[in-house]
């Protein structure tokens, strides 16, 4: 009887573009310097082709935590698994290195689970934001 040698193959994701994994970089790095902790790299997770932006790059949040980067090729995991640091640093330095404009404001979570708790369990809470490097 033959043996046979069998590997799981990873899946291939497309590449992450440069200028957005110089976003992410920078995100990445304001949420450390808040007291994150990060524990996986977006490359970890790749290119989602879904959740597209259709205007510029967008940052969805999930209590205060920058959760995945919309861009007009699809979403990219910002940060993964990771500890929470001082929401309130980040979106101060975020608000100092982007021009911010709010999309969706902030979930009122009462509101939602009253409406659908499977919503209220399976969305983020947002908000959802546009992100433009500011110019100096």
């Amino acid at each position: 009887m033959a043996e046979f040698e069998t590997k799981a193959a990873k899946p291939k994701t497309p590449e992450i573009k440069p200028e957005y994994k110089e976003v992410l970089n920078k995100i990445r790095g304001l949420y450390t310097e808040a007291g994150g902790e990060l524990r996986h790299k977006p490359e970890d997770y790749g290119l989602n082709k879904y959740h597209k932006s259709k205007k510029g790059l967008e940052v969805i949040f999930d209590y205060g935590v920058p959760e995945q980067l919309y861009t007009p090729d699809g979403s990219l995991t910002i940060l993964g698994s990771h500890a929470i640091g001082d929401t309130k640093k980040f979106w101060s330095e975020l608000n100092k290195a982007y021009d911010v404009e709010i999309i969706k404001p902030q979930r009122d979570d009462a509101e939602v689970r009253k409406r659908s708790e499977f919503e209220y369990q399976t969305s983020y809470s947002g908000p959802l934001i546009r992100i433009k490097e500011k110019q100096e």
